[in-house]
C-alpha cells in the first residue's frame, strides 16, 4: 500500500475536521502528546493551530493511501516534524494514524522512514528525536526497523487514567540514517 504525505498548511476544513476526531479519540489520545491529551479538540481550534503553524519550527503533513476502487486519495492520518532547532539541526517526529482500518498493516513503518528522509534530504537536519510511553510497541517498532536507536527514558512522564507511565526516547543521527540507508540498498 503506497502512502502519499500532502504538506500542511494549506489546509481544508476536513483536515481540520479528521485532526480533531482523532485527537478526540480515547484509544489514541492515551498515547500521544500532553498537548493532545491535555484538552477537548474541535475542528475550529485544529484550523486556528494549522493557520498559527511556523514552518520554521514544524512541518506537517497529512497522511493519504489511494484505494483501487477510490476515484480520490483517503485521508488515513497525520504526521510530522516539530520542534526544529535550526541551530543544533534537531527536532522530533510525530505521527498518528487515525483511521483504525489502517492501523496494524505496517504503514507506521512507511511514515517514519518517510518522515526521517524528509528530515535529512529536505530540511537538512542533523538528529530526530521521538518519544514513545513505554508500552506502545506500534510506534517503537517502526523506529527501531528505520534505526533509531532507543536513548533514554523519562521515568513515570505520562499520567494515563490515573496511572504514571515511562517515556522512552529514540533517537536518529543523520550519519546513522545514511548507513542504515547505504546497508539497505546492498
Amino acid at each position: 500500500m503506497q502512502l502519499t504525505f500532502r504538506q500542511i498548511p494549506p489546509y481544508t476544513l476536513q483536515d481540520a475536521n479528521l485532526i480533531a476526531n482523532w485527537f478526540n479519540q480515547e484509544d489514541l489520545r492515551k498515547t500521544m502528546s500532553t498537548w493532545v491529551r491535555s484538552r477537548t479538540h474541535t475542528s475550529d481550534s485544529i484550523a486556528i493551530t494549522l493557520e498559527e503553524s511556523d514552518p520554521i519550527f514544524e512541518h506537517l503533513f497529512m497522511i493519504e493511501v489511494q484505494e483501487q476502487n477510490q476515484d480520490h486519495p483517503i485521508i488515513i492520518g497525520h504526521a510530522g516534524i516539530d520542534g526544529i532547532d535550526t541551530l543544533d539541526k534537531r527536532a522530533e517526529l510525530f505521527y498518528c494514524i487515525g483511521d483504525s482500518l489502517y492501523r496494524g498493516k505496517g504503514l507506521s513503518y512507511q511514515i517514519t522512514n518517510y518522515l526521517s528522509h524528509y528530515a535529512f534530504n529536505t530540511l537538512n537536519l542533523n538528529s530526530l528525536i521521538a518519544g514513545v510511553v513505554q508500552g506502545n510497541d506500534a510506534s517503537m517498532k517502526p523506529l527501531i526497523k528505520n534505526g533509531f536507536i532507543q536513548t533514554g527514558i523519562y521515568p513515570e512522564y505520562n499520567c494515563i487514567d490515573g496511572i504514571y507511565h515511562d517515556e522512552l526516547l529514540f533517537s536518529l543521527t543523520k550519519k546513522q540514517y545514511l548507513t542504515n540507508s547505504a546497508i539497505q540498498q546492498k
